[in-house]
């Protein structure tokens, strides 16, 4: 597995690079927009396009140009999707949500409103005891011809973004803390800078993106009505709110986030992680304690996650085993049993049955 480094934010302004800008750049194009006076409107030199390396825009004015441009466009993929998505689509989705029982529930019909309008189930929620999820496994979604892989996988990453700022504004701010981690099919030595703000760590994916709260989000209340139900500009005025907060906080993540990357990422020994955070076991032991954690709890949680998605992709117990480096079967069937309370073939029937 490849390692995912660990970019730190600013401590001032937020960024992307500003490659990102280009294919928004060529759909302006398309459709006989003038995309350097709409950079131009947000205060963005043209010059940010030229071809060198290293050139980064705020990540608040990535979005406020993301934003102008549907509006242009009338398109809210912003042509990502060959299924255009014309404006006011987003109030009708969140529609749904009024009368929901709680967000579980709303979650559930905003992922079936997507999917009827984009044909196709991509999107679902799960929930168990240990976490609320909303996943979208984009593997046959109709993207436009036009799109390339790394449009592909950033867009899918701000639409995380674009649901968790919406679902708090449907819910509550106290989601903001739920928030556990983002699934990504990004991969390892791609810059998840921008994903940063949000205070969680990133999970690479190979199937799905995704958003995981703590079970206890699933009985949130939802407290919006017809009258405050968020539209497409009110989001995006949310999701610019929360970068300006977290600029403000100084954008960086937990010592256990970092942590869980890196572990995500490959890395299985603590001297390991100290050594890629910069720091000696004895500091890191000490500051996971300041946050309540510890690294065997942590890479306990972390073998747990990976082998309930390694199962339920259908992979045998000793496959299992054998990814996350247990010596025998028997050893990983008891670390499983203490992590689930059954065996991992009782998990594997239980969810084909289900």
């Amino acid at each position: 597995m490849e390692l995912v480094p660990l970019v730190p934010c600013s401590d001032s302004v937020l960024t992307v690079s500003a490659s990102h800008l280009l294919p928004l750049k060529r759909m302006a194009e398309q459709a006989r927009l003038d995309f350097a006076a709409l950079l131009a409107l947000h205060g963005i030199s043209g010059h940010v396009l030229a071809p060198a390396a290293g050139r980064r825009i705020a990540l608040t004015d990535y979005y406020r140009v993301l934003q102008a441009l549907s509006v242009q466009l009338q398109d809210e993929t912003c042509h990502l999707s060959s299924r255009p998505l014309m404006p006011g689509t987003s109030h009708f989705i969140w529609s749904h949500v009024i009368g929901a029982e709680n967000l579980c529930q709303a979650m559930q019909r905003v992922a079936s409103a997507y999917n009827l309008l984009h044909g196709g189930s991509y999107n679902h929620v799960e929930y168990d005891a240990g976490s609320l999820r909303y996943l979208v496994d984009d593997r046959r979604f109709p993207y436009a011809a036009s799109s390339d892989r790394q449009h592909i996988v950033f867009s899918l990453e701000c639409v995380l973004i674009f649901l968790h700022c919406t679902l708090v504004m449907i819910s509550s701010p106290a989601l903001n803390q739920e928030l556990l981690r983002v699934y990504s099919r990004r991969n390892g030595n791609e810059d998840s800078h921008h994903l940063r703000f949000l205070g969680v760590p990133v999970t690479r994916s190979p199937r799905q993106y995704g958003l995981v709260y703590s079970a206890g989000a699933t009985w949130l209340p939802v407290t919006a009505t017809p009258q405050t139900l968020p539209r497409s500009g009110a989001i995006y005025d949310r999701i610019i709110a929360q970068i300006e907060s977290a600029q403000a906080a100084g954008g960086t993540i937990t010592i256990a986030g970092q942590v869980e990357e890196l572990l995500a990422a490959g890395l299985d020994s603590q001297q390991g992680v100290a050594r890629q955070l910069g720091m000696s076991v004895a500091t890191l032991r000490r500051r996971l304690a300041e946050e309540g954690h510890s690294f065997r709890g942590l890479r306990a949680q972390m073998r747990s996650r990976q082998a309930r998605e390694m199962l339920i992709e259908g992979m045998r117990p000793t496959e299992v085993a054998d990814r996350l480096g247990y010596s025998d079967t028997r050893s990983f069937n008891r670390a499983f049993s203490n992590w689930r309370n059954m065996t991992p073939a009782q998990f594997r029937r239980l969810k084909t049955s289900g």
